[in-house]
């Protein structure tokens, strides 16, 4: 009887092992899944800080922006200075960097919840275990280059709207100013300027 248990315990020793190997193997392979899910997570957690911004406050400077633009085509039919007009071409390209914000903002903040969408399912299929480690590779890659490709279009929609942020708070003033001593003289470019101004 002895003689069996000890010829027992080296098997039982060789299926634990083998066992307790195949398990941490699994193990493993659930920790990488997750460790790169967590990756993905970080980076549209990323694009989502870097998307907080007021879009209705750029949407209603770029309309002033048109606006003022406007007004001094129509009204503004003296020669002015060339420093004013560098400012008129630096607000003009302040205008440029809104409307390309505003034209892609949204699509941003879709595709952003789209990816989010995307992230949470693949998580819950490795979590649930009804992935395959091919199919896993195959998403995992699509939602990669997809945050990738969205944390660039986002960036490029987003510097060029904080780096002209100063150049605005200055032109903006200016012309309104300008404008304002035109409207003096002016009741229509006075009534245009209050309506641009609600």
């Amino acid at each position: 009887m002895q003689r069996q248990i000890r010829a027992i315990i080296p098997v039982f020793l060789v299926f634990f092992s083998s066992l307790s190997i195949w398990l941490a193997a699994c193990n493993s392979i659930d920790e990488r899944y997750f460790e790169r899910l967590d990756s993905l997570d970080n980076r549209l957690d990323t694009i989502t800080a870097m998307l907080q911004v007021d879009g209705q406050t750029i949407e209603r400077r770029k309309e002033l922006i048109e606006g003022h633009i406007r007004l001094v085509q129509l009204h503004y039919n003296d020669t002015f200075s060339p420093e004013f007009g560098t400012f008129l071409s630096k607000y003009k390209g302040v205008g440029k960097a809104y409307k390309k914000f505003t034209a892609d903002y949204s699509n941003c903040l879709t595709e952003l919840e789209s990816l989010k969408k995307q992230a949470a399912d693949l998580r819950q299929s490795v979590e649930a275990g009804t992935i395959s480690k091919d199919a896993f590779k195959q998403y995992y890659a699509t939602e990669t280059a997809d945050g990738i490709a969205l944390y660039n279009r986002s960036k490029n929609i987003i510097d060029p709207v904080h780096s002209v942020e100063p150049d605005y708070q200055r032109i903006s003033r200016l012309v309104h100013e300008k404008l304002s001593e035109k409207a003096k003289e002016n009741p229509d470019l006075d009534s245009a300027l209050k309506d641009l101004a609600q």
